[in-house]
């Protein structure tokens, strides 16, 4: 009996034995384990995030070109051929591809004069042509009001050149509408300084009893002659309210080298409102 009581002591010591090299043995197979995946983990992410980086390094941004456009020679025409858009005088478009980028499109901005004897709005088109002088888009520019025998400035969007071959620029021109009151110069107050980075900053107070949408022009010169234009439309100003705005002056910016820009030269400048009028929604 001494003798199977021994032996069932031994044989249950090694069963205990040999479950707790089992159970050793399982946690360090789940250990190697999972420090084997991390590693490949790590690894893995190491390489995508290579990967990445050498897609980011290859990869440009894509440049667009404007040489389809030329603001000397593109036809101008106004697009109804009436008395008024015969009195109105495009004296030149200003166009600088390096001004603003909106990715596939730039801003022209027309300069010119209204020789009507009465205030007008003038709205400014553009029209894109193939190969074939087949008419394949058009876009509007902004509306501008201009009172009488006064200069103005307007825009609009130019695009790129894989967009079309040929340009054309239509201006139409309509009186002030029944719904709309003039405002006069004489009750517009304006001020305007440069700032030390040459941008210019502009106040305008509403002197007027009714509340008004005042359209303006910003005109840089360089030993007389316009270098550049700005434009800046539908301004809204309340009853005795006095606006700040600004003609910023990486409009004028010539080249995308932020450590080393250069702009377009001016030795003076003109801001004024070239139009301002009340719009009585409830008839309109």
């Amino acid at each position: 009996m001494e003798n199977e009581v021994i032996t069932t002591n031994k044989n249950n010591n090694i069963k205990i034995i040999i479950y707790i090299v089992i159970v050793i043995g399982v946690i360090v197979l789940s250990f190697t384990g999972g420090m084997l995946f991390e590693r490949n983990r790590t690894k893995t992410n190491d390489n995508s995030t290579t990967d990445s980086e050498k897609l980011s390094d290859n990869t440009t941004t894509e440049e667009y070109t404007f040489n389809n456009f030329n603001p000397k020679t593109v036809e101008i025409k106004g697009a109804d051929n009436d008395e008024l858009a015969n009195n109105i005088e495009i004296k030149e478009i200003f166009f600088n591809p390096k001004n603003v980028d909106y990715g596939a499109n730039r801003t022209a901005y027309i300069y010119g004069k209204n020789n009507n004897q009465q205030p007008v709005h003038i709205r400014v088109s553009i029209e894109y042509y193939d190969d074939n002088g087949k008419r394949i888009d058009e876009n509007y520019g902004t509306n501008a009001f201009v009172y009488a025998n006064t200069e103005f400035s307007t825009e609009v969007n130019i695009k790129d050149d894989s967009a079309y071959k040929t340009a054309k620029i239509l201006y139409k021109c309509e009186k002030a509408k029944s719904y709309e009151t003039v405002i006069s110069a004489d009750e517009i107050e304006t001020e305007n300084h440069l700032t030390n980075d040459k941008n210019i900053t502009f106040f305008i107070t509403n002197k007027s009893n009714i509340k008004g949408y005042f359209d303006t022009a910003c005109i840089y010169y360089k030993n007389g002659d316009i270098v550049y234009v700005d434009s800046s439309n539908y301004i809204s100003i309340d009853v005795g309210e006095k606006i700040e705005g600004h003609c910023y002056n990486y409009k004028l910016k010539l080249n995308n080298d932020y450590k080393n820009p250069k702009y377009i030269e001016y030795d003076d400048y003109k801001f004024y409102v070239h139009g301002a009028r009340n719009v009585d929604n409830k008839n309109y």
